[in-house]
């Protein structure tokens, strides 16, 4: 059925509005830097997988990614800009970034003095970018690295001299930036062996002076640290698996910021958070700033 030519006209209306909406809102630069990112790459389909035995993100197909990003240069070139990443792990969208960027400037941190630190992290893996205010060109994920970052350091004071444990450490962002702006003792990173590979091509790719071991995601060993973090991964994994971090990870460390969401509980059978809370001492919840999805949270804990 040809569609008649009212509703063509309509529909190229509607979307020059929504165009000029987002123009209005975000620049014009930023609206062609938009269109820039349309090329993006992609390798195959990557599915929420709910028969996964480990997390949400254990799917053969973003495994493979990271392998190939973690092994070829041609692909490492590029990694921020393959779909089965952006998807996972580099999907900070353009308004999310400036709340992150307030929250910073909120607690009167002045953020032009993170960009030449910020700009290293983006030279690597030709992320898409966008232009903000006492940033320049950066990429909207950066600046919850650096969000985070400064909560942790509100929330537990100077994270030097600290052992961490990362649970779910992504592309090693979060890392880098934490062992770049502070000198930690040591830094565990756990994740799929296919990620912490690509984990580790970022961190090496940037010389990180960080004093870095790789645990295996999937059978996590008994680790005591000062710190855990966990930006979402812990929430997305399955029930037995936080049942085993809880036991071997967690319950060691004395301190504790984890960002909670439901994906676990409604796919994958995991626990609740008011189970997490019971099997945590002094832990709390506190808001997430800004909230990415309802339900969202963060789990801290000071002991």
């Amino acid at each position: 059925m040809v569609p008649e030519v009212s509703d063509v006209a309509n529909d190229a209306l509607s979307t020059i509005s929504r165009r000029l909406w987002w123009i209005r809102k975000n620049g014009l630069i930023n609206f062609l830097l938009r269109l820039s990112h349309l090329r993006t790459f992609e390798l195959g389909s990557l599915n929420v997988n709910s028969d996964s035995d480990t997390s949400i993100s254990d799917n053969e197909n973003f495994n493979r990614f990271c392998r190939d990003a973690a092994r070829s240069n041609d692909v490492f070139r590029s990694f921020r800009r393959y779909r089965p990443l952006i998807r996972v792990l580099d999907h900070v969208g353009i308004d999310h970034a400036r709340n992150y960027i307030q929250f910073v400037t909120d607690e009167g941190i002045s953020v032009r003095s993170f960009r030449p630190i910020l700009r290293e992290m983006d030279s690597v893996g030709s992320p898409r970018k966008f232009k903000f205010r006492g940033l320049g060109l950066v990429s909207p994920t950066v600046t919850r690295y650096l969000k985070v970052y400064v909560e942790l350091e509100k929330i537990f004071g100077k994270l030097d001299g600290l052992v961490i444990a990362e649970i779910g450490v992504g592309f090693g962002g979060q890392a880098y930036l934490i062992n770049r702006l502070s000198k930690p003792d040591k830094y565990y990173l756990f994740d799929l062996p296919s990620t912490a590979a690509l984990a580790t091509s970022f961190l090496n790719s940037l010389n990180s002076t960080g004093t870095f071991e790789v645990v295996d995601g999937r059978e996590p060993k008994d680790v005591q640290s000062d710190l855990v973090i966990s930006n979402y991964a812990f929430s997305e994994l399955t029930r037995s698996m936080q049942e085993l971090y809880l036991d071997k990870v967690i319950s060691e460390a004395n301190k504790g910021y984890m960002t909670w969401n439901l994906l676990s509980e409604k796919v994958l059978d995991g626990l609740r958070l008011d189970e997490v809370l019971a099997r945590i001492p002094g832990s709390k919840c506190i808001a997430e700033v800004p909230e990415t999805s309802p339900g969202n949270v963060i789990v801290i804990w000071d002991r």
